[in-house]
């Protein structure tokens, strides 16, 4: 569903994997549009003193996955980005359908001044508040 997204909006997209097992698995089972499929580990030596202020219990690896794209969209001088738990995130609309709604969020977000954040899971969220949604 998400690469059918991705595809209709034109967008450039990786997927957070630290499995290379899994990775296989996602290569053998979804049709990719194109094939320049990134797969980018996890930022956990990165990451870690942020994130090991952060987790609980047994949510360390999580914690770094989730933290990754912002670090990455950091890294890689992103304005702007989405940052999807595709695994955890569906819309109940046609592939269409959901990626007009998702720019329409970008437009909200942009009109609005809220540059640069990130768009998580289909809600606009100020970088500089991460409490508060738009």
């Amino acid at each position: 569903m998400w690469l059918d997204i991705a595809a209709q909006m034109g967008a450039d997209y990786y997927i957070v994997c630290d499995n290379k097992w899994l990775e296989h698995k996602v290569l053998k089972t979804c049709l990719f549009e194109d094939r320049n499929i990134k797969f980018i580990p996890s930022y956990g030596r990165s990451l870690r003193q942020t994130a090991d202020r952060l987790y609980t219990g047994n949510w360390r690896f999580a914690t770094h996955a989730h933290l990754t794209p912002f670090y990455h969209a950091k890294k890689m001088g992103y304005q702007s980005f989405w940052s999807v738990d595709a695994d955890d995130t569906s819309f109940l609309m046609e592939y269409e359908r959901t990626s007009q709604a998702l720019i329409q969020v970008e437009q909200y977000v942009k009109e609005k001044a809220y540059l640069p954040c990130p768009l998580i899971c289909g809600l606009a969220v100020p970088m500089a508040n991460i409490g508060a949604l738009a």
